[in-house]
């Protein structure tokens, strides 16, 4: 007679680092960790110098510096991550990239350069050698020097934290910007040191915000619309040794279980049990821990969030006066498989030029509906 042993089934789980010496590694065998089995890649002693790195769709994108003034834009292989699939160089006065994250629904790269928020579209990444990348956001003096950031998807909006524990939130529909600690309690009397995500898996929404502070974890349900967006995480913090929560200096999340970073270990807690394992890591600090995992990207694929080709794309513009236009741009219907979705707002970038010359106008909108007044355009457009 055969007898099967069951066992809990524990999510697919990818875990990358940044250490202390700016090399990426990657932890392998995520599994094996809950048998005591620990196994560490590291690349080799000389190496480019990673400056962040995030996740889109199955693939693992980063920012290096080589040998060039200009970084580069890299897909790395996620199995190991010393393979580089394609290299793109970024053609850009900066050569320190302070924060990078993803917005997988859109399929794009987000970077903190000097004072801007930047992009990099990854539709066409894999046939570039070079790429420009564009500024979508200036930052305020307040909100400079950032250490992390973020991304909402579903609100189109970019998640900030400083080097001096501020937290802000860049609402790139609108244009804005916002001090946190301005708007919510929680954050009046806080010192933030690292923030992360929390997506729900199968369901189009934004994510709840995980802020660790000096004092414990804070959830901010960036869906209320009240005032008591906050929420206090019971972690057994005396688990973690004499100093605690002191000891924590960045976090990630993967589903049910936290990842912490301290001087020398990464520390896995699982919030349904409150049991931890302890890895010890060489080259700590960690400057990045990346943990993803189906929480990371909740939709099952894209399809559902991606725009028909731009030749297919039907639009109409009339005339006002001899100098303005109404555009109006049909937009797609979606299939019957993607219904009661949250859709994100889609961004239009409309481009006039005058008659036989070289010049252009640009406007964008996140309207179909876009009004340029009379007066706006030259009298010879097309």
């Amino acid at each position: 007679m055969l007898k099967k042993k069951l066992r809990y089934v524990r999510p697919l789980v990818r875990l990358f680092a940044i250490d202390s010496t700016d090399t990426l590694v990657t932890i392998s065998n995520w599994s094996t960790i809950w048998d005591g089995v620990r196994v560490f890649k590291r690349q080799s002693s000389t190496h480019p110098i990673y400056q962040g790195m995030a996740f889109v769709d199955n693939n693992l994108y980063a920012i290096r510096k080589e040998d060039s003034v200009q970084p580069f834009a890299v897909m790395l292989d996620v199995n190991n991550v010393e393979n580089v699939l394609h290299k793109v160089q970024l053609n850009t006065e900066f050569s320190q990239i302070e924060a990078v994250t993803s917005d997988w629904v859109a399929n794009r790269l987000l970077f903190v350069a000097g004072h801007d928020i930047f992009q990099i579209v990854l539709d066409t990444f894999d046939s570039l050698s070079v790429a420009t990348p564009q500024k979508v956001f200036s930052l305020s003096t307040g909100a400079q020097d950032a250490k992390q950031l973020l991304f909402d998807p579903f609100s189109n909006s970019a998640y900030l934290l400083t080097t001096n524990g501020s937290l802000f939130r860049i609402d790139l529909n609108h244009g804005t910007e916002q001090n946190l600690a301005l708007s919510l309690e929680c954050l009046k009397s806080q010192t933030i040191t690292s923030i992360m995500t929390d997506f729900k898996w199968n369901r189009a929404a934004s994510p709840t915000i995980y802020a660790l502070t000096w004092n414990g974890i804070i959830a901010i349900d960036s869906n209320s619309n009240s005032n008591n967006k906050c929420t206090d995480i019971k972690i057994q913090w005396d688990k973690f040794g004499e100093k605690g929560i002191k000891s924590v200096q960045t976090i990630s999340i993967a589903d049910k279980l936290f990842v912490f970073g301290t001087p020398t270990d990464l520390i896995i807690y699982d919030r349904s049990t409150e049991s931890l394992s302890t890895l010890p890591m060489k080259n700590t600090p960690l400057k990045q821990i990346l943990a993803v995992s189906q929480s990371s990207q909740p939709y099952p694929e894209r399809t559902c969030f991606q725009l028909p080709p731009p030749e297919t794309i039907q639009f109409n513009v009339t005339n006002e006066g001899r100098t303005g236009a109404l555009i109006s741009v049909e937009e797609p219907i979606p299939s019957n498989s993607c219904t009661n979705i949250s859709f994100p707002p889609t961004q239009y970038d409309v481009h006039f030029r005058r008659a036989k010359t070289d010049k252009v106008k640009h406007f964008r909108s996140i309207s179909n509906n876009i009004h340029i007044e009379n007066g706006i355009l030259d009298k010879e457009t097309e």
